[in-house]
């Protein structure tokens, strides 16, 4: 689904006023980019731009005058103006067009490159949004997990993209509310998508975070060896022999901490508050950055490339050691090549020329999975695709449309047979989700496709990672291929046994829009789930309709490209919990991080790549002691100043029950906070958790000066 989205400075609400720091305008800081070059760019984008990219959508691109769209597009690589097709076509002259009405000068064109140098923000004007400490994050999750029944904080766990939520640029955050909304949901597809249990569960907001941390219990992603039987699935196993399933297979709390052990910018913070999380979790790691989540376990291991290991996608899905073997767990035992060559029915083959992600033609096909229904009840499908390394001989589909060579060689002489060099799965999770597989023609399980049979063709990327790339491919389902082999056969009939003749009518339908339906009811169960999945509680979203928005549809991509980007000083300062400016100072004042700083002093954007500033982030944290979390946070009163907090007990309808509980303090609003919190929360029974009543704050808290 296609949608246009306008600039949103919309500000979440903040829950106690005067608690909270924010940007509340754009103002210069010291950044490339200040509050008036937001309206030249628009100004720009309009006046050359909009005559033909914005109703006239000329070559698909109607979004001209919409910055967050344009700033989370393939036309623009964020830091990297030379990298960017937009400014590529803009600096060469090609656009605007010939016989387009204006023509901008070199000079004006110069704002466009110095936005892209900048990060490409998109929020302009007056903006309130709320920054997030790790002091405010750990004394939410402290309040969040009191308020859980204490059989679940084992399996609690968090995700965090407090640094998107306060990367700012010359005072302007960097991030719209609609972007952070869809990282947000993209987690918690994610997170879904490494699951074999029946249902979706979307991941839940932590109250006074602003939507920046979200809770999952790992329970509702984890699904025991014996739950899989009873599913028909048996065999599933890891890629990877120093990896067991002894807790079951998805997200389990060892994939999890697999996973934490491999978080490079993993902050072990101090303090009683950081303590008592550690000890209620039963986890070391008990928040993971969003983005390097989808790092490691949106993409997969190849078993046979030991600088992949710390890719997990395959390892929690428990798919491997090859191609084969997973299938039989999936199919009762059966493999692809038993299937086809026992004549099943239910097979559906397309065949082309072109594929989108090959120079080569391509064949995709069909089956169902006969182990569970979708949630919609249709049938799981499993769309299993044969690629090319060239197009001829045996490597052209139309003169050889049979095959692979294992099932039909023996057909007359392997005359019509194909030679393929590898191939992609697709395949529908019991929650209609999708899980991926690339393999060779020997069955080996590939992290990454080899370019010279598929590749990425947008300009924005090279690789095909299994996994992330996959999911951004098909973010909006399967793409719909028409058939063009069957007619060629039939074309040609007297070339073909009867044999062949009758093997290639049963795998090649010969009905164009039985093949469309196919595609399009496959899409729809697949999207539907998907829908579900983006809908985080406890926050708004602008996901709609069938479900997602081209933003949503793409998150998991986009958080997977904003970790492996380069960082900008706005950028780094977020990662380390401070604002530029003060990220600036603190640098410049210490001799170490200040050979560090000059590492950013490079052309184009300021910016040091992914790798550079990970090596660099462990000196940063120990240097600025940024994992000395302080326990009395909030606030500072006046000396005569006094804050009160009211807690109640709220039932799942979101009313309250019973009395209020007050607490005041002359130290902080927190401590008042915390204090009225702790009292509602004591007398708040296991019970009471078990059926999903919570303490929470009856209103803002308000501090009196007598």
């Amino acid at each position: 689904m296609s949608k246009t989205f306008l600039p949103m400075l919309l500000s979440l609400t903040v829950v106690i006023g005067c608690t909270k720091h924010s940007h509340s305008q754009v103002k210069e800081t010291g950044s490339s980019f200040a509050a008036e070059d937001f309206a030249k760019v628009k100004e720009y984008l309009k006046t050359y731009c909009g005559e033909c990219h914005t109703d006239a959508s000329e070559g698909g691109f109607d979004y001209a005058e919409d910055l967050p769209k344009l700033a989370s597009s393939k036309l623009v690589k964020r830091n990297k103006p030379d990298e960017s097709p937009l400014w590529r076509r803009i600096e060469s002259k090609e656009m605007p067009a010939t016989g387009a009405s204006a023509f901008p000068k070199e000079e004006d064109s110069a704002i466009v490159k110095r936005w892209i140098a900048a990060g490409a923000p998109v929020n302009f004007g007056k903006v309130d949004r709320p920054i997030v400490s790790a002091a405010e994050m750990l004394n939410a999750i402290d309040k969040d997990l009191k308020a859980l029944p204490a059989s679940a904080r084992p399996f609690t766990r968090y995700l965090e993209i407090r640094h998107l939520n306060n990367q700012t640029s010359g005072g302007a955050f960097l991030l719209s509310e609609e972007q952070l909304d869809a990282f947000r949901g993209g987690l918690s597809t994610l997170v879904n998508s490494l699951s074999w249990q029946r249902n979706v569960v979307p991941l839940v907001a932590v109250p006074d975070t602003s939507g920046t941390v979200l809770r999952l219990d790992l329970r509702s992603y984890t699904t025991s060896a014996r739950e899989l039987a009873n599913m028909g699935i048996k065999g599933l196993q890891g890629s990877s022999d120093n990896w067991t399933y002894e807790d079951g297979f998805g997200l389990t709390p060892s994939a999890w901490d697999k996973i934490g052990k491999n978080d490079t910018y993993h902050v072990q913070y101090s303090g009683a508050t950081a303590d008592y999380i550690r000890q209620a979790t039963h986890s070391n790691f008990p928040t993971i950055r969003g983005d390097l989540f989808v790092f490691i376990a949106g993409r997969s291991n190849n078993s046979a490339d030991s600088s992949t290991d710390k890719f997990l996608y395959y390892k929690i899905l428990g798919i491997g050691p090859n191609f084969e073997d997973f299938n039989k767990a999936l199919f009762r035992g059966r493999t692809i090549s038993d299937m086809l060559s026992q004549g099943d029915t239910t097979i559906v083959r397309s065949g082309f020329a072109q594929s989108g992600v090959s120079d080569h033609n391509r064949l995709i096909e069909r089956h169902v999975i006969p182990s569970y229904k979708s949630p919609a009840r249709s049938d799981s499908f499993y769309w299993l695709s044969y690629d090319f390394s060239g197009s001829a001989g045996n490597e052209h589909l139309e003169s050889h449309p049979l095959g692979p060579a294992d099932v039909f060689q023996n057909l007359n002489h392997g005359k019509h047979v194909f030679s393929h060099a590898g191939g992609e799965v697709i395949f529908s999770l019991p929650n209609g989700l999708h899980g991926y597989l690339l393999f060779t023609s020997k069955g080996e399980l590939l992290d990454q496709a080899p370019s010279n049979i598929v590749r990425y063709l947008d300009g924005k990327h090279s690789i095909v990672y299994n996994g992330v790339s996959c999911m951004d491919c098909h973010k909006m389902g399967m793409i719909e291929k028409a058939d063009t082999i069957f007619d060629h056969i039939q074309d040609n009939r007297s070339e073909y046994t009867d044999e062949e003749l009758y093997i290639a009518n049963r795998l090649y339908l010969g009905q164009p829009a039985l093949l469309a339906k196919i595609f399009n009811r496959d899409s729809k169960s697949y999207l539907s789930s998907k829908a579900k999945s983006t809908q985080v509680s406890g926050v708004q979203t602008s996901a709609d309709g069938i479900g997602v928005t081209d933003l949503h549809a793409s998150a998991v991509s986009d958080l997977f490209d904003h970790f492996n980007g380069d960082l900008t000083i706005s950028t780094a300062a977020s990662e380390v919990d401070l604002d530029e400016a003060t990220f600036l100072t603190e640098m410049n004042k210490n001799p170490e991080l200040k050979r560090i700083l000059n590492s950013f002093q490079v052309e184009s954007g300021k910016a040091v790549k992914r790798e550079t500033f990970r090596d660099f982030f462990p000196k940063i944290v120990r240097e600025l002691k940024l994992d000395e979390i302080s326990e009395a946070t909030g606030q500072t009163l006046c000396a005569s100043c006094t804050a009160t907090c009211s807690y109640s007990v709220f039932s799942t309808q979101n009313k309250p029950i019973g009395k209020a509980f007050i607490a005041e303090s002359k130290a902080s609003v927190d401590a008042a906070d915390s204090a009225a919190f702790r009292k509602c929360n004591e007398k708040l029974s296991e019970t009471a958790r078990e059926l999903g009543y919570v303490c929470k704050r009856n209103s803002q808290c308000t501090i009196s000066n007598p």
